[in-house]
């Protein structure tokens, strides 16, 4: 488990030995920040847009949302990466083109200048995520605002949006919160390709730099770092679905 390792910056250098486990725990913190502010936009906003889809169904909006969605599904996220680094960072200067060191940032992850330099990477992670929110949540409210407990609630005098505070949108978000449950767990997977482009120091870029250098050790370290990840976030989401949802526990009975 001994691997070579150096400057994780600029350039690297094989200067001293590290264990491969010392070495992926100094990457985690910034994947851990960067999937974190992505995490903190994404979440609201999906979840945000989908209600407005669904109560604005197949109105101007509505159809203007789905654009939007279909667009940031179909495109990766690194061709975003490309086009904010280029437009936003070079072209208009309003944002650095790669993240700060920590020196340069002032010694702390959680400082202004920091967060500024994470920016196109944060927005660049966040598109596809906004868009799968979105989609589930408009698809799930939909079908529950079509269903005949909808009906009862407004025969019994609930306006509409009290109808759809208190019965639709909780019955809606049962099958998406083991999706935003799942996400918000594998912020420590990090971000491969966003953290090559914007020179992030994190857990992504080590696995590429790993395999770049035949480094085989750290890469088998890697390697199984991002199948732990994925096990416990898929062992967590199913058992989830039985605590969020009655129907599942009361069917194992």
């Amino acid at each position: 488990n001994i691997v070579t390792t150096g400057d994780w910056g600029t350039s690297w250098k094989v200067d001293y030995l590290k264990p491969a486990q010392e070495v992926i725990v100094s990457k985690l913190p910034p994947t851990i920040i960067l999937n974190l502010y992505s995490t903190i936009l994404s979440i609201p906003l999906g979840i945000l847009l989908g209600i407005i889809a669904a109560i604005y169904k197949n109105k101007w909006i509505d159809h203007f949302i789905s654009i939007i969605v279909m667009l940031f599904i179909s495109v990766p996220s690194f061709v975003y990466a490309f086009l904010l680094q280029y437009g936003l960072g070079y072209k208009l200067g309003l944002f650095p083109v790669i993240v700060s060191s920590l020196y340069d940032a002032g010694g702390s992850w959680w400082t202004f200048k920091m967060f500024h330099s994470m920016v196109l990477p944060i927005l660049s992670l966040s598109f596809g995520a906004i868009a799968g929110f979105t989609r589930s949540v408009r698809a799930e409210l939909t079908e529950a605002l079509t269903s005949e407990y909808m009906l009862l609630a407004r025969t019994k005098g609930l306006t509409r949006g009290q109808a759809i505070r208190r019965h639709a949108l909780k019955n809606a978000m049962v099958p998406v919160l083991p999706g935003i449950i799942a996400f918000v767990l594998s912020i420590m997977s990090g971000a491969i390709i966003t953290e090559k482009i914007f020179a992030i120091n994190g857990i992504g870029k080590l696995y590429i730099t790993s395999i770049n250098l035949l480094d085989y050790d750290l890469f088998v370290a890697t390697g199984m770092f991002y199948t732990a990840i994925g096990l416990v976030v898929s062992i967590v989401t199913d058992l989830s679905y039985g605590l969020l949802d009655p129907r599942i526990r009361i069917g194992e009975r």
